[in-house]
Parts: structure tokens; sequence; C-alpha cells
């Protein structure tokens, strides 16, 4: 099988959503962009947990298969359910014991580092999701979509946190108007 088709060189690429030649910038290949985007950086971020964190690991693990499956249901497949949405909402429930009700930095070990670096990009997964249903693209379980995609990010920021937390590496927190790390 040869890695490459030749048929993207004048700038589109097939849209499995449409079943057709799309351009390369179209709003939903954008999406399905991001979201490799994010699932690639979910893949570097778990290479970087400690083997002493195993559990922790195994979650980062299952939600980067999460956001491949995502891919799948918005192809027209159902790939998520409910259950997926209750299952980030315990993870983020579980580390929210590491949270303090302070802005804090992202960063401390690598691999929290790699996790928060797969949060934000979640989040603009997120955004761009919201402009496709803005401009009347059907997705399919756009809003069970939406939901895990808003939860995923949640728990990607209990799993930062937790991960620092159990290597016992400080969370550095600032505040408006100091550039001093307190």
């Amino acid at each position: 099988m040869k890695l490459y088709s030749k048929k993207g060189d004048e700038g589109s690429t097939f849209c499995m959503k449409y079943l057709e030649m799309v351009p390369k910038n179209h709003p939903f290949v954008e999406f399905v962009g991001e979201l490799d985007e994010a699932e690639a950086s979910l893949g570097l971020a778990s290479s970087l947990i400690p083997d002493e964190l195993k559990e922790i690991k195994s979650e980062v693990d299952w939600i980067q298969t999460l956001l491949f499956r995502i891919g799948f249901t918005i192809a027209g497949k159902d790939c998520i359910s409910e259950e997926d949405l209750k299952v980030l909402e315990s993870i983020a429930d579980k580390y929210s014991i590491y949270a303090k009700p302070l802005f804090l930095l992202n960063g401390g070990h690598p691999a929290a580092a790699a996790v928060s670096l797969s949060r934000a990009i979640v989040r603009r997964v997120e955004r761009r999701l919201i402009d496709l249903i803005s401009r009347k693209e059907v997705i399919n379980k756009e809003k069970l979509v939406l939901s895990i995609l808003n939860r995923a990010s949640s728990a990607l920021y209990g799993i930062q946190l937790a991960i620092n937390g159990k290597l016992g590496y400080e969370t550095k927190r600032i505040e408006c108007g100091s550039s001093k790390l307190v």
C-alpha cells in the first residue's frame, strides 16, 4: 500500500462525510484535522507518563481512542454514547481533589505539560465544532460530540493536575497584575 495517492496535490482531499473531494481548507476537513491533532497529542502525552501512573496512562489512552471514535461518529457511524460522557465526568471528578481555585500555569512534569497541550487542542476542536454547527453543517450526534469534547477538556485538566500532584511537581499559580509566580 502506498502512503500517498497524489490526489491532494491540487489542494483537495476526500471527505468521508460527503463521499467526495473537497478543498483541504473546508470547515469539515479543518475540524477532522484538528481532531486528529488532538488525538496525536494525546499519544505524545501518553508516551511521557511514567510507569508508576498506569491508571492515568490508561485514562489518557482511553480519551485518545474516544477522540478517534468521534471521528468515526461524525462520518456517520455510531461509535460514541452517553456512557463515554459519564466516564469523562468520573475522571474529572476523581482528579478534582488536585484543583485549586486559582489561575494555574500549565507545565510541571513533561507528561502534565503534554496533557495540558492536548487539553488546549481539544478546546480548539470544540470551537471548530461550534463553527460547523453555526454553518448548519450536519454532524452525526453533534450535541453528544460537543458535550464529550467539553468534558474531555475537563478530564484532561484534572489529569494534568493529578500527574503533577502524584509526582510531586508544584503547579504554579499566577495573579493578575503580577509577573511573579506564587
